[in-house]
């Protein structure tokens, strides 16, 4: 029934547009070359094509703005570099969560497939880390024909246990206003909001590293918001759907499959960076 429910998502979702939020970060073409006399050439070769758009999609209590330095790392990069497209996800950053009811893998995956049709026509490369990487899963398995490759980040395809859902509080996280005065104010309220979860230390984590901002002279916002947490981790990361994704990804045909690629980050002080944990062609 759950296999059933996901090949039906992408229909009736396509309907239901939502609004995301997004940052599109242009990419660099080959520049034609330069002659270097005025005595007439052959007709030069075409210039190759542009390398894909990069799709770029964060976990869980986290926005857009996570993959900040990766994007100014490949707009360093001489030409040519590809367009990259960092989203917020619903209820993170600032995308609203929407209808409650219809936050899922798939609903998530085809809000994404519609932000980078915005900017593409062609397949695309998709990236997502930890939950992000719950809703690339279901994306390649949703929309094969749209993507290249997809690089999944730093988590797997197992449900996470009902011990961190036990803590939520859905009124309290309804009821959070992610807008105040000052960073402090906006901490301190999304403490209360579920103590259990959203502790001072890492709620302190979150000021240091800008997920909740505070702007020049003006009001601080949280960029993590408590039902956007708690829908996630019940619906994306606590459920079946990263199983059922990449079972329908295996069997598909491998002409049509998009390449993916698993990534984990080495164990603690093994030193910086990542290592590929496996790759389905």
């Amino acid at each position: 029934a759950a296999a059933a429910a996901a090949a039906a998502a992408p229909a009736a979702h396509a309907r239901a547009a939502h609004p995301m939020r997004y940052v599109f970060q242009p990419g660099r073409l080959t520049p034609p070359p330069n002659p270097t006399s005025s005595a007439p050439s052959p007709t030069p070769p075409p210039p190759p094509p542009p390398p894909p758009l990069v799709v770029l999609v964060h976990g869980l209590e986290s926005f857009s703005g996570t993959w900040d330095e990766v994007m100014a790392r490949v707009a360093a990069q001489p030409a040519p570099s590809p367009a990259l497209l960092a989203v917020d996800l619903r209820g993170h950053g600032y995308s609203s969560v929407g209808e409650e009811a219809e936050f899922c893998p798939a609903a998530l995956a085809a809000d994404v497939l519609r932000a980078a049709r915005q900017h593409t026509a062609d397949t695309f490369v998709v990236v997502g880390h930890s939950m992000g990487g719950r809703v690339a899963m279901r994306m390649v398995a949703d929309f094969p024909d749209d993507i290249r490759a997809c690089i999944i980040e730093d988590v797997d395809a197992r449900p996470r246990g009902a011990e961190v859902s036990a803590a939520f509080d859905y009124p309290a996280a309804r009821a959070f206003d992610p807008v105040g005065p000052s960073a402090e104010d906006v901490a301190a309220r999304l403490t209360a909001a579920m103590p259990a979860v959203f502790t001072p230390q890492r709620v302190a984590g979150y000021v240091e590293r800008g997920r909740i901002a505070q702007a020049p002279g003006g009001a601080a916002v949280s960029l993590v918001h408590p039902l956007g947490f708690a829908l996630a981790y019940d619906k994306v990361l606590a459920s079946d759907d990263g199983i059922h994704a990449l079972r329908a990804l295996a069997a598909m045909d491998p002409a049509r499959r998009p390449r993916l690629h698993l990534w984990r980050g080495g164990p603690p002080g093994g030193g910086v960076g990542m290592r590929q944990a496996g790759q389905l062609d």
